[in-house]
């Protein structure tokens, strides 16, 4: 029998007329639209708020401030000779021009100022980590791409955690929480109430993250000391489906977006996963269409951003026992008709027996066009783990062939 299973009586005092349980709800549950979204622990969506707030033609009225505001708290005071900007000079600039891309090239933030020549890139990481090269990676890309700009990189984390990359400056969320009340203090006049109501209900957010809402701090650790074996049993059974935690046996722990992983001798680069879904494409495609260029248009929002996704789904049958689990590859909403169909007739031409589109596949203004064939493993119990990272496993098996032929596929479409 497991140990330390709570009981009835215990079980009880924690849900029923639990006073200190419903002062927490209480203040969890205030009304907060970024939250009601369940943006809140969401990194895309963080850089989709601040690239918001940093962008000087945007409609908060804050023109320049938030940004300037933001980039001097970085660079102010650092250390590094290398980088050749202060934050005195960020000051001295009027940055009302800069352009604002969110998500772009994999880069969370990238700031932008023709007139100084300036690229800032901002690496978030709200709850996930850095992985290998992956800011000295983003640097290059964006050198690269901007090849006459001076390129100066800002790390960002809620958590503790030294930027592997010694040109990046480090900034903590617990210093926006800060430019922002300063903001809502010097700067409520110019700034209208629903944008004043939004940042406030963001600084929540943030400092909720940060553990900085010292009162609701106090309530949660009174109850966990009353409630301590009831939470740990709470916190140890509830938190994943099955298929999530076969999802994690296969890809790994908290695994970061984009990491390449190796999965029974196949290269595969990780997406994103819920509990129902994980994405994902062959490195080896990653690679070629990354050597071909870093954006494609149409796709910028779609999955990974590249014109061709993978991924793996759960579904249930009827009595709620039995399933499927079903590998998918699809073609996406490239906005180059030509390139589209190009690309589908370059997989056409190495197509294996389980490869194959509609014939409405290359139809202009089609987006969307799966062509994996025979994918499908049946379980016999949705909620077993081991059975369904078995059949995870054997679809991704059975697939290597397909995989490759799509590779070679791609490296003849771009003749490399």
């Amino acid at each position: 029998m497991e140990k330390n299973i709570p009981t009835t009586t215990e079980l009880e005092n924690f849900f029923i007329n639990n006073e200190t349980l419903l002062l927490l709800e209480k203040r969890i549950n205030r009304f907060n639209p970024i939250k009601v979204m369940k943006m809140e622990h969401m990194e895309i969506r963080h850089s989709a708020i601040l690239g918001w707030l940093l962008d000087p033609q945007e409609s908060h009225g804050l023109e320049d401030k938030f940004l300037k505001d933001f980039l001097c708290c970085a660079f102010k005071n650092h250390q590094n000779a290398e980088i050749k900007v202060t934050a005195l000079e960020i000051l001295q600039t009027d940055l009302r021009d800069s352009e604002i891309r969110i998500e772009k090239q994999h880069v969370d933030i990238l700031i932008l100022n023709q007139k100084m020549n300036w690229a800032f890139i901002i690496e978030n990481k709200f709850h996930s980590k850095q992985h290998g090269e992956q800011l000295k990676l983003y640097r290059e890309k964006i050198q690269n791409t901007f090849d006459n700009f001076k390129i100066f990189g800002v790390f960002l984390t809620l958590h503790e955690e030294t930027p592997k990359d010694s040109s990046f400056v480090h900034l903590y969320y617990s210093d926006v929480i800060e430019l922002l009340e300063s903001i809502q203090r010097i700067n409520s006049n110019m700034i209208h109430n629903e944008i004043n109501i939004f940042i406030k209900q963001y600084i929540e957010v943030l400092k909720e993250a940060n553990f900085m809402s010292h009162d609701t701090q106090n309530i949660a650790r009174e109850l966990y000391r009353n409630h301590k074996k009831v939470i740990n049993y709470i916190i140890e059974h509830g938190a994943n489906t099955d298929f999530a935690l076969a999802v994690e046996s296969v890809f790994g722990k908290e695994i970061e977006e984009l990491t390449d992983v190796i999965i029974n001798n196949f290269s595969f680069r990780y997406s994103w996963s819920n509990n129902t879904t994980v994405s994902f494409i062959p490195s080896s495609w990653a690679e070629t269409l990354d050597k071909v260029q870093c954006e494609w248009p149409g796709c910028e929002d779609w999955w990974a951003g590249f014109p061709l996704i993978c991924w793996l789904d759960i579904n249930e049958d009827k009595d709620k026992q039995n399933g499927t689990i079903q590998l998918y590859a699809e073609v996406g909403p490239s906005e180059d008709y030509k390139f589209r169909s190009g690309l589908i007739a370059a997989i056409e031409g190495v197509a294996t027996k389980k490869i194959r589109f509609q014939n409405t596949a290359k139809n202009e203004g089609k987006k969307y066009s799966k062509f994996f064939k025979n994918n499908i493993k049946n379980i016999t119990d949705i909620h077993d783990v081991d059975q369904i990272e078995d059949a995870i496993r054997s679809l991704l098996i059975d697939f290597h062939e397909e995989f490759d032929a799509v590779s070679k596929g791609l490296k003849k479409l771009f003749k490399l």
